[in-house]
């Protein structure tokens, strides 16, 4: 899909690496990226089924693209929205949502982005919760960046 007028190319706010964004990646880094646990979020996000069809660029900067690829639901329950992140750095991003809700529901969404490469991953709401596929989504996505520490804010519209 081809980036449209909704599309964020450049970060809503950014704030400088830090020792505590270092910390916080570093804490990141050990939490979510043993092979085990890529192995484990992969399995969950390829078993998602997907229920409709959706394709919307997120973001498209020169670190990273966020698009989403379609709607689905999850072994919970959870609909949601299929994610793909291409990361094109050299080190790990972390994209996670903020403040990103469908109505009153959180939308949530946490990839570990390897360096390189296109990461696939599932916004998801609680279980139960029916998400319109036509309905509009604004939002908020982190990007938390290896490379320098420096984290991203983009305002999104799904």
């Amino acid at each position: 899909a081809a980036p449209d007028a909704n599309t964020a190319t450049k970060p809503s706010d950014t704030r400088p690496g830090d020792s505590d964004a270092q910390q916080l990646y570093d804490t990141l880094m050990e939490k979510h990226n043993s092979s085990d646990q890529i192995t484990n979020v992969q399995k969950y996000v390829d078993d998602v089924k997907k229920t409709g069809d959706k394709t919307v660029v997120l973001i498209d900067t020169d670190k990273l693209t966020v698009t989403v690829t379609g709607v689905g639901i999850d072994f919970e329950n959870s609909n949601g929205y299929l994610v793909e992140v291409v990361n094109k750095t050299d080190k790990n991003i972390f994209v996670q949502t903020s403040d990103t809700t469908v109505g009153k529901d959180e939308l949530n969404l946490f990839v570990n982005a390897a360096p390189n490469a296109t990461t696939k991953g599932f916004a998801f709401l609680d279980p139960g919760v029916k998400l319109d596929p036509s309905a509009s989504v604004r939002g908020t996505i982190l990007a938390l960046y290896g490379t320098d520490y420096s984290m991203d804010s983009f305002n999104v519209l799904i």
